[in-house]
Formats: C-alpha cells, sequence, structure tokens
C-alpha cells in the first residue's frame, strides 16, 4: 500500500452480527531521522553555511536550524543529525534527500555518508460512532483516561512501541508506530476490541 497520503481500507469481524466492519485511515504525518556522517568529525556544521543559501529559523535552546523543503520541515543539528518531519509517504524519501543534499552542497558541507530512516508513523482513523471512554479504560489493556487532564483516553502498545489516542467523538489517532505492517495490526486489534467490548454506540 504505497500511498500512504490517501485513505486506506481495513476490516475487523462484528461477531455479534456476523459481519465484516469497515473502517479507513490515512497517514497524516511521517517523522523520520537523517545522519549525515561529517567529513571532519572534530567539527560541528558552521549554520552560517546553510543560512547564506536558504531561509533557516533558529530553535531557541537547541544547538540546531530549521529550514524547509517544500512541505517537509527539516531540523538540523550541528553534529550532523536531523528530524525531517511533514512527509506524507515513504516513497517521497528519495526525493528529499536529493533536495537536502543540494543544500547541503550549496552550504559546501562537506561529508562522506547520508542516510535517512522512518522513526515514526501518524496515522488518523475515525469510526463515525461515538466511543465510551470510561467503559474503554476498564476493559482495555494499558488505557488510560483522566479528562480533567488530557480529552482522550491513551492506549499504549507495549509490543510495537506506540501509542492510540482514543477521543469521545470518534476519532483515534496513532503514534509513535515505525512500520505500517505494525501499524495496521495494531489498529486493526484495537478497533477488533472496541468492538467485541461495545465500547461505541
Amino acid at each position: 500500500m504505497e500511498q500512504y497520503s490517501e485513505y486506506t481500507t481495513l476490516y475487523v469481524e462484528n461477531s455479534e452480527l456476523s459481519q465484516e466492519i469497515e473502517f479507513t485511515y490515512r497517514i497524516t504525518n511521517i517523522v523520520a531521522l537523517g545522519i549525515l556522517e561529517l567529513e571532519n568529525k572534530q567539527e560541528d556544521i558552521d549554520f552560517t553555511k546553510i543560512e547564506a543559501v536558504i531561509d533557516v529559523r533558529s530553535l531557541n535552546r537547541f544547538p540546531c536550524v530549521l529550514f524547509k523543503v517544500g512541505d517537509v520541515s527539516v531540523i538540523i543539528f550541528k553534529n550532523g543529525k536531523m528530524i525531517i518531519t511533514g512527509l506524507k509517504r515513504e516513497d517521497q524519501i528519495p526525493e528529499i534527500k536529493q533536495q537536502i543534499e543540494k543544500v547541503l552542497t550549496k552550504a559546501r558541507i562537506k561529508y562522506t555518508e547520508f542516510a535517512i530512516s522512518i522513526q515514526n508513523f501518524v496515522a488518523m482513523t475515525n469510526l463515525n460512532k461515538r466511543i465510551n471512554l470510561e467503559m474503554a479504560c476498564l476493559t482495555l489493556m494499558n488505557c488510560i483516561y483522566e479528562p480533567e487532564q488530557f480529552p482522550a483516553a491513551i492506549i499504549r502498545d507495549l509490543e510495537e512501541g506506540g501509542a492510540f489516542l482514543l477521543f469521545s467523538n470518534s476519532k483515534i489517532i496513532c503514534l509513535g508506530i515505525r512500520s505500517v505492517e505494525h501499524l495496521e495490526n495494531s489498529l486493526k486489534n484495537l478497533i477488533q476490541q472496541i468492538y467485541d467490548f461495545e465500547l461505541v454506540y
């Protein structure tokens, strides 16, 4: 399933009605980590060189600058590490990598290797039914719901290391999972439990 910016359809079983339940999700953001191996590892990146070739924004208290490549944000640190956000599809990475390399070449930043790896998928689905959050936290594992502090129930996915935010208006947001396969499996498992425990109405 390559077109992550589009809605993807999944199915779970409704044992009570003996039928499949269809729902869709879409990936809203991909967070990636960039590692730049500097030619001279003893020297930090000189941000003034980057500022000379592209508009940048300094982030207070952190030794880094932010610049935009289209709709994608790139935060680069002095040691060559980068945080890349705003990707919608995994197949965007080679093109974004080339555009970042153009900026680095213009800025005369010398490096020997540059790699980008996905760290986090952010996805959203909507069940179009209200979710009983109080009952969810009584029946679902690893669930926390403190409405006076945050309007969503938080469910930890201990196996995959991610988390789900369940809102009473039927919106579900997934954070922190590193692959689409794990995202889909975890999402299907959660929604299956929501229907099995009759948490929607």
